[in-house]
């Protein structure tokens, strides 16, 4: 047989096998446990003739396979042969294999003597099919860094041997890429397994203990960012550990990993980059300047005509190149990869990036992509063609009714000094979606580009859309229908600006219904959280509660952050969560409304109100007064209809700090008001009560429109009765008020009302059962003034917010055993996509911004 020395052969003529190949190379000190891993090996073995791990460079295959020889379970005996380049001929590739499986001690008599020449290869693989066969159990032989087996005649003979002998040889094949092998037959013939780099990809736990082991910083922040970068890369996982132990700034020392000077792109452009032709390297660096690649955008990167046998080259080779799942014919490169060979390119060649997003910009432009063509042109430079793409592609219609975050990226970075028409357009649009002033001279311009007949359609379009959306009126009355949609979304906003909001209810319901036929995203968005901040006000708690919660979900469909989302849904939910004495939810969403909020907008008024709601329910009196100190005065912002909150607001603060008399001329500046003059009356009422002097006339609320107004009308009958002493007409008038507020859980009225009130409501037997529902879910007991809800006694949404699914619940499960989403994906057998829809409704419902809070959220409510 071939000798197994360290440098030579026993015999004349035989081929030297070193010692050290059929051994694996020693891995690291503390190698990762991966039972997932090993038990899909030893299936794999079990199972099929053929286990291919096949991955790139620095996946973990050789460390894997090296721990399965190790640990595995079967009583088969294991070979380990370790290819190199020298191996890939066959009279030295089957002296090595022959001697392989001789090391294991199964008497195989026909590896006594390979083959030296080519013409005896048959022979010496029938005779050792022959031997395998008759062996009483199955031989594994581990074929390490197999990618260097290329030829022809050494491939077939694999094949051979497997076709014959698969029933006593499992052989593991692991490689950088696929091996030359028939695998389409196998994967047919269900005679493989295949492990590939997202089964190799490490999962969060995985990272965690990784660096946890190394004694690198392991916090959840750390291992996100670590999964996010690496996207479980082994190597990369272990060189970022390495440094982390060095760098007293996690954070930043991930961010410097990446640079073209960082250990990462070192070990990439080592291992990937350079060993590849220079072509290759040529078109790799150059695929850099776009996200996804298709062969033809790299022909044209290259001005070559090879590119899809390249791209698809590299797949094979699993060079950290991949099709794309999402787009038809399309590759991607690994992000650090990618990153690594812009750095390069940057470096090595500045002056030609431009150039090759300017033909990026052309073929997306050709290819109907007119954002992706945009996104190149403005990384070139090009503005003007900017705005043009974004104006023929989209229409500044569009990019006013839906919410695309990339576009709108676009014309928040539109530079000032833009010059064309089709940048005025954008740069007037870009003001109308900030709530900011037109000038005339720009309406001028929009009015005449709409109607200008040489003006491109789109251009036109566009000019007409912004201007209604300025004006309220379309500039050619038989026109555009996204002009009329924008009409009439304009003077809905104008009337809620203004003091029209009864009309402005009707425009928004009219808009809400040409946004749903037109699918206009963002219009949609904005309308159903206008609408649910008037029914909030107005007292329908359930009907705000309904609108504010779809406007969220529509920001989260559309991925918009809780920063870049509308401040209405989050200003009714919180007014809702004040009303049903929700305090720590009601406190959450004022705080997100103040992260949305612009400092000019007209909301602000009604921001401080809720402030100064939530801080008198919680009995912090004086800086509830002081949340109001703006809002006061004939120079206070705000539409009338909004400063009359702060008003109202105030005068019950007033009244709260027992200070009537502030409270009666406050209340009296709010001429009109039905709900500053039922303050007035009950500030009037007390100081007849200092004084001994006769209370103010009484007004039942029958005729209020308004469902606040009415239950807060029948609390202050019944108070004025009960103190009176009339007790019947006062407990008929508080059934009244409960009757009403029930259906929309307004808890607040009852816990604020007098003392003797309260008292009533725990005594008299008719008012208790008809105040059952003031008890329910953790709620405030109304007889005591400073009960509050605590963080822990219900969600942060309080009763009216939705429980938590069965599958909300199972995924919350997930995220505290800190798997990822994909891992989370695949464990509840849904879309990554699904999932983080789930993620941000469970987010919502919690009242968290973040996926460790809902955890421990959770924990608290003892969900999981």
């Amino acid at each position: 047989m071939a000798g197994a020395s360290e440098g030579g052969a026993d015999q004349p003529g035989s081929v030297p096998v070193l010692a050290t190949t059929l051994h694996p190379s020693p891995y690291p000190a503390d190698p990762l446990v991966r039972p997932r891993l090993l038990d899909l090996l030893t299936t794999g073995v079990q199972q099929t003739p053929l286990t291919l791990v096949s991955a790139p460079p620095g996946s973990g295959k050789t460390v894997l396979a090296a721990s399965w020889t190790r640990a595995h379970p079967l009583p088969w005996p294991v070979a380990w042969l370790s290819v190199d380049d020298t191996n890939d001929q066959p009279a030295s590739f089957w002296a090595y294999l022959a001697a392989a499986l001789s090391s294991t001690g199964v008497q195989l008599p026909s590896t006594a003597a390979p083959p030296l020449r080519a013409e005896d290869t048959a022979g010496f693989l029938e005779a050792l099919a022959a031997d395998l066969l008759r062996c009483p159990h199955p031989l594994v032989c581990v074929l390490d860094g197999a990618e260097h087996l290329q030829h022809r005649a050494l491939v077939r003979g694999l094949d051979t041997l497997l076709r014959h002998a698969g029933a006593r040889l499992r052989l593991v094949l692991c490689a950088r890429g696929d091996p030359r092998l028939p695998l389409h037959r196998y994967r047919v013939a269900g005679a493989m397994t295949e492990v590939r780099s997202a089964t190799l990809a490490l999962d969060v736990a995985e990272v965690q203990a990784l660096l946890t082991a190394a004694g690198a910083p392991a916090s959840r922040e750390v291992v996100q960012t670590v999964v996010e970068r690496t996207q479980g890369w082994a190597a990369g996982v272990r060189l970022a550990a390495a440094a982390l132990v060095q760098d007293a700034d996690p954070l930043r020392c991930l961010q410097a990993l990446e640079h073209d000077d960082g250990s990462i792109s070192e070990y990439l452009r080592a291992e990937v980059l350079e060993v590849q032709p220079p072509e290759v390297q040529r078109a790799l660096l150059r695929s850099s300047v776009s996200e996804r690649v298709w062969p033809q955008l790299l022909d044209l990167l290259t001005e070559g005509t090879d590119s899809r046998r390249t791209l698809a080259a590299l797949a094979r080779a699993n060079a950290f190149v991949e099709r794309c799942p999402t787009s038809t014919g399309a590759y991607q490169v690994h992000p650090l990869f990618r990153r690594c060979l812009r750095h390069l390119l940057e470096a090595e060649s500045a002056s030609v990036v431009p150039e090759l997003h300017r033909r990026c910009a052309g073929w997306f432009a050709a290819a109907r992509s007119p954002v992706a063509a945009a996104q190149h042109a403005g990384a070139a430079g090009d503005w003007a063609h900017v705005a043009e793409l974004l104006v023929e592609g989209v229409g500044a219609g569009a990019l006013l009714l839906r919410e695309d975050g990339a576009a709108h990226t676009l014309l928040t970075a539109l530079p000032e000094n833009t010059h064309g028409d089709a940048a005025a357009v954008l740069r007037t649009a870009r003001t109308v979606r900030a709530r900011g002033a037109v000038s005339t001279a720009d309406v001028g311009r929009l009015r005449a580009l709409a109607l200008d007949p040489t003006a491109s359609s789109p251009l036109a379009t566009s000019a007409a859309a912004v201007h209604a959306l300025v004006t309220g009126e379309a500039p050619d009355d038989g026109g555009d229908p996204t002009a009329q949609t924008l009409a009439g979304w304009a003077r809905a906003r104008a009337g809620l600006g203004g003091d029209r909001v009864e009309a402005a209810v009707d425009e928004l319901r009219a808009a809400l219904a040409l946004s749903d036929t037109d699918q206009a995203e963002r219009m949609q968005r904005e309308c159903v959280g206008d609408l649910a901040l008037l029914e909030a006000l107005r007292g329908q708690l359930g009907s705000g509660l309904r609108l504010a919660s779809t406007a969220e979900d529509l920001a989260e469909r559309a991925g918009l952050s809780s920063t870049d989302r509308a401040a209405t849904p989050a200003l009714a939910l919180a007014w809702v969560h004040a009303e049903q004495h929700a305090l720590p939810a009601a406190q959450h969403w004022v705080r997100a409304v103040q992260d949305r909020l612009e400092d000019s907008s007209w909301l602000q008024p009604l921001v401080s109100a809720t402030w100064a709601r939530v801080h008198r329910l919680h009995r912090r009196l004086a800086e509830a007064e002081r949340a109001l100190a703006d809002e006061q005065g004939a120079a206070a912002p705000g539409p009338a209809w909004v400063r009359e909150r702060a008003t109202v607001e105030l005068a019950l603060v007033q009244l709260a700090r027992r200070r009537p008399h502030d409270a009666v001329a406050t209340a009296a500046t709010a001429r009109g008001s039905r709900r500053a003059e039922a303050v007035r009356s009950r500030a009037l009422a007390e100081v007849a009560a200092r004084t001994g002097t006769a209370p103010p006339a009484r007004q039942l609320p029958e005729d209020a429109a308004d469902l606040d107004v009415q239950v807060q009308g029948w609390i202050d009958a019944a108070a004025a009765d009960l103190s009176a002493g009339a007790t019947g007409s006062a407990v008929e008038y508080t059934e009244r008020a409960l009757a009403l507020a029930e259906p929309e859980l307004a808890r607040r009225p009852f816990v604020e009302a007098p003392g003797a009130l309260r008292q009533v409501l725990s005594t008299d037997p008719r008012l208790r059962v008809a105040a059952g529902w003031l008890h329910r879910d953790g709620a405030p007991n109304p007889a005591d003034p400073t009960a509050q809800l605590s963080p822990s006694a219900v969600p942060p949404g309080g009763s009216c917010v939705d429980a938590l699914s069965d599958r909300e619940l199972e995924l919350l499960r997930h995220l505290s055993d800190l798997l990822s989403t994909e891992e989370i994906a695949a464990r509840m057998y849904i879309s990554v996509h699904t999932v983080r829809t789930h993620v941000r409704s469970v987010l919502r419902k919690l009242a968290v911004r973040r996926r460790n809070e809902a955890v421990r959220r959770a924990r608290e409510l003892q969900l999981i």
